[in-house]
Order: structure tokens, then C-alpha cells, then sequence
């Protein structure tokens, strides 16, 4: 197993939503792998004694190799595939972790934390700009385009390579859109990454 990076306050109308500041330079967290799951149209389960909970929609890039060093140039070599996955947050948890200068884990990287669908490959779904939609019981919540994030995906793919350093199968969670709201027992969710050349998606039902 790789790490799964999640960028921060990506697009610029969210940082705003929540009331933090436009980044200079990518916000970089991670996710465990545990909170990782593959969602089917079924159930989701998610904790009820933890407060408000946010599913936020994101591009899912999946890393095909190694790669201690990129150049936005040939960045995109580096990548497999794409998906649409879910960066959940338990919202109050994390609020009382920024307050007191805390790490986030506790507040993403929970088991169930990150739904995601399949990857396809590049081949099939191209570079994009892809469009993002998160609906909730049928109505969108979330809705963007991968052109509006502030850090591009090759920006992205090399601060993480000079940084960290990349490696095979690593997935990369490139930021969500304004629009995040809490769901609720009962609630459906469905996912939308749509591109010129293909769709991924996908629904659950939170239990």
C-alpha cells in the first residue's frame, strides 16, 4: 500500500465557506487506508456519536509509478487513472482540532471515510477538465469543474513528488468545491465524474 494524499482548500469559493484563507501553496493531509472503501449501490455505515458529517466530493487520481521528482511538463505520465471518491469529514472534530492546533485523522481518516468507485485508466477518460456533482436524494449539492481548482493537477503532482516522492499505486484527492452540508441517516448520496471521453459514479445509502 502507498499513501493517500488529500489536497486542502483547492478550490477557492470552499476555503471561503468555511472561513479559511485562499492557500499560497497546496494544503497537503493524509487519509488512512482504512478509511478507504469501494462503495456498490447498498449501505453505508457511518458513526452517529460524532456530530455533523460532510461527504465532499472529489477528482481521484491514482499514481501509475515512482516518481521522486516531476516537471509539470511530463507530470501526467506519472498517472494511471482517475475516479471519483468522497473525502468525508466529521465536521465538529475536526473544528475542535483546528482549535486547538491539533492534526485532522481523527476527523478523516476514520474507517468509511473515503468512498471510492473504480479507477479508470487515462486511455479511457482522457486529462479532462472533468465535471464534479454530488447529489443528495436527488438534488445537487456539489457541482464544479476540475478547471476551477487553484493548483492544477501537474502543480500538485510535483509538490507531492519533490516533498513526499511518489510512489505505484498512491491515490491523490485533489480538493472539493463549494456546497459541502452534512448527511443523515436515510440519506442517498450519488457521485458524478463526468469527462468528453466517459462518466464515473456512484450511489450509497447512508445507514
Amino acid at each position: 500500500m502507498g499513501n493517500i494524499f488529500c489536497i486542502g482548500r483547492n478550490y477557492s469559493e470552499h476555503a471561503k465557506e468555511l472561513g479559511n484563507p485562499v492557500p499560497t501553496t497546496p494544503v497537503v493531509f493524509l487519509k488512512s487506508w482504512g478509511s478507504l472503501v469501494r462503495p456498490s449501490p447498498d449501505r453505508w455505515y457511518l458513526p452517529r456519536d460524532i456530530g455533523r458529517i460532510d461527504p465532499e466530493i472529489e477528482w481521484v487520481v491514482e499514481i501509475g509509478r515512482d516518481a521522486s521528482s516531476l516537471t509539470e511538463a511530463d507530470a501526467l505520465a506519472a498517472v494511471a487513472g482517475y475516479a471519483v471518491g468522497l473525502d468525508v469529514t466529521a465536521r465538529d472534530l475536526q473544528s475542535e482540532a483546528k482549535s486547538k492546533g491539533l492534526p485532522w485523522l481523527a476527523s478523516k481518516g476514520r474507517k468509511g471515510f473515503a468512498p471510492l468507485s473504480e479507477v479508470k485508466s487515462v486511455a479511457a477518460m482522457g486529462h479532462g477538465p472533468f465535471e464534479l456533482e454530488l447529489q443528495v436524494n436527488g438534488k445537487t449539492r456539489q457541482k464544479a469543474s476540475t478547471a476551477e481548482m487553484i493548483f492544477s493537477l501537474p502543480r500538485i503532482l510535483c509538490f507531492l513528488a519533490e516533498l513526499y516522492g511518489l510512489t505505484k499505486g498512491d491515490l491523490i484527492f485533489t480538493g472539493t468545491p463549494a456546497g459541502v452540508g452534512p448527511v443523515e441517516v436515510g440519506d442517498r448520496v450519488a457521485a458524478f465524474l463526468r469527462g468528453k471521453s466517459g462518466q464515473i459514479e456512484f450511489e450509497l445509502h447512508v445507514e
